[in-house]
């Protein structure tokens, strides 16, 4: 047999051990699932601030595109050649889109210096996109898991 506290949060079992309410469990699960999200945010964005600090800005010219099919339509990612120091590389992105790049266009990237190899097109999509939804999916667990603890 079960009953309720004075403070209505928690229910006694049989053996007299305090269970906590659905609430406080539901909201550590997400709390957990925020911190995970947290900590690979913080990854993801040293990873970018080290591109910021340590990159060297370059211009490409897409030479090829490779081609991924989906059910209804084709996707495109460029292949780039980009040049750092005199020396020349490729790049290529693993960002598939339908709207392609053009062979020969001009695209900007960015490049550790240290490490001419280790680059990416400088757009929103390959620098900050995966850090804006992996941020998003942390605020989002966090506000779900304080309002659930918090929940009566």
């Amino acid at each position: 047999m079960s009953h309720s506290n004075d403070t209505g949060s928690e229910q006694t079992a049989a053996s007299g051990t305090p269970q906590p309410a659905a609430g406080k469990v539901v909201g550590v699960i997400f709390l957990f699932l925020a911190f995970i999200f947290g900590v690979i945010s913080f990854f993801v964005l040293l990873n970018q601030i080290g591109y910021s600090r340590n990159g060297v800005l370059t211009e490409g010219v897409v030479i090829r595109l490779n081609n991924s099919y989906s059910r209804e339509r084709t996707l495109y990612a460029p292949v780039i050649r980009y040049e750092v120091d005199r020396k020349q590389f490729i790049y290529e992105s693993q960002s598939y889109s339908g709207d392609p790049y053009q062979v020969n266009e001009k695209v900007s990237m960015i490049a550790m210096r240290d490490d001419p190899q280790d680059a990416m097109m400088n757009t929103f999509s390959d620098r900050w996109l995966g850090l804006t939804i992996v941020g998003g999916l942390f605020v989002l667990m966090l506000l779900i898991g304080v309002f659930a603890y918090r929940a009566k």
